[in-house]
């Protein structure tokens, strides 16, 4: 999945309660400051992009702030998934799996 989106802003999608997965594409690298804040429901992020995309990161300024990410599931292509698991926030999630088509 690609397209031309490139970054995802600074909380783009904070405190959007009812999210429960979201698709990032392939084309994105960089995902700004807090841009998932406080999506508490995410069950599961399919992340196309083959590159890690870019983040913030330190303990209260990250992509996935307060969104619960340790009970999600990260889906990344199955020739990034050690280089997700590497790095965080990514390595936070609590499953990181090879998408499936």
């Amino acid at each position: 999945i690609g397209n031309s989106v490139t970054s995802i802003g600074d909380v783009a999608f904070g405190s959007c309660h009812n999210m429960t997965s979201i698709i990032i594409g392939s084309s994105v690298a960089r995902i700004g400051t807090n841009a998932f804040l406080y999506c508490s429901n995410l069950l599961d992020v399919y992340c196309y992009a083959e590159n890690v995309p870019l983040t913030n990161y330190n303990s209260n300024k990250n992509a996935f702030f307060n969104s619960n990410i340790e009970n999600a599931t990260l889906h990344v292509p199955e020739v990034s998934v050690e280089k997700y698991k590497a790095t965080t926030p990514w390595s936070n999630f609590g499953k990181i799996v090879a998408l499936t088509e």
